[in-house]
């Protein structure tokens, strides 16, 4: 086994098994690549970091920043009726009635 990270040091084995030493940037990569993160706490002086699968989980402190994951529903736009062709106008209706995602 390796040396433990320096983010790991100061803390047991079975605290050290909860954390990723990672920077803030990294844990909020890994975070939005996990679909069940809510948020994570980062280690205010070094690369520390927890995942959070539970909203309420934890709370900020001394040591530690709480960083919580907004999911946002898809953005989507609904053409409900276009122009009707006037060449004069510049308007032409070419079939854009529908729902497309964003």
């Amino acid at each position: 086994a390796g040396q433990p990270c320096a983010g790991a040091r100061g803390l047991t084995t079975a605290q050290a098994g909860e954390f990723l030493c990672l920077n803030r940037e990294h844990c909020e990569e890994v975070c939005t690549a996990t679909a069940s993160c809510v948020g994570f706490i980062m280690h205010r002086s070094v690369a520390r970091c927890q995942l959070l699968s539970a909203v309420g989980a934890t709370t900020a402190n001394l040591y530690y920043d709480l960083v919580s994951r907004e999911i946002l529903p898809p953005c989507t736009l609904e053409v409900v009726e276009t122009m009707a062709d006037d060449q004069e106008a510049g308007y032409f209706d070419r079939g854009l009635t529908g729902t497309y995602s964003l």
